[in-house]
């Protein structure tokens, strides 16, 4: 069971020099409310710990952020003294919560620049649906795709009598 989720593109990365700040945000999340972790280990029925969807009961066992990055699915890479997030291993998790934590150091690659200078993470959920991470101000925002459709145009007209009138009857 789970949900399965695609990052499209990904310009966000982290400067490696804030690495020991990002990674202390992150273990402020094992103080988080229980009522925020949708993970647990059970025994006999009985619930025994809450932790984060797919993650330890405590993040510190991570030394590294790119390796609490890559337990949390997503796949990074180190470029001019910087941690790029360029992929993500689908299964979906509570990993907006950890970037609701990192949002203050999250920065947009200059391999990448998009046109609103922020940096973004676009997603495709495996029921079709799309969303975007931006970071901006050192917070996150979450947005929404609202697709539509338009046309026919005028073109689709012109085109379909040209094929209509290069077919006999």
């Amino acid at each position: 069971m789970g949900y399965y989720a695609s990052l499209d593109s990904s310009n966000a990365m982290i400067p490696l020099s804030q690495e020991k700040e990002a990674l202390e945000a992150l273990y402020r999340l094992n103080d988080a409310a229980d009522h925020l972790k949708q993970g647990g280990t059970y025994s006999g029925g009985t619930q025994q710990s809450r932790h984060f969807s797919w993650m330890p009961v405590d993040l510190r066992e991570f030394a590294t952020l790119s390796d609490l990055l890559q337990a949390l699915g997503f796949e990074c890479v180190p470029v001019n003294g910087n941690l790029r997030i360029v992929g993500y291993d689908n299964k979906v998790g509570q990993e907006d919560l950890f970037f609701f934590a990192l949002a203050p150091f999250i920065r947009q690659s200059e391999m990448e620049p998009s046109f609103d200078r922020n940096a973004s993470m676009e997603w495709t959920g495996e029921d079709g649906s799309k969303w975007r991470w931006t970071f901006q101000d050192g917070k996150m925002f979450v947005w929404e795709a609202n697709m539509s459709w338009t046309g026919p145009t005028i073109a689709a007209y012109e085109w379909e009598n040209k094929v209509r009138g290069a077919v006999k009857a």
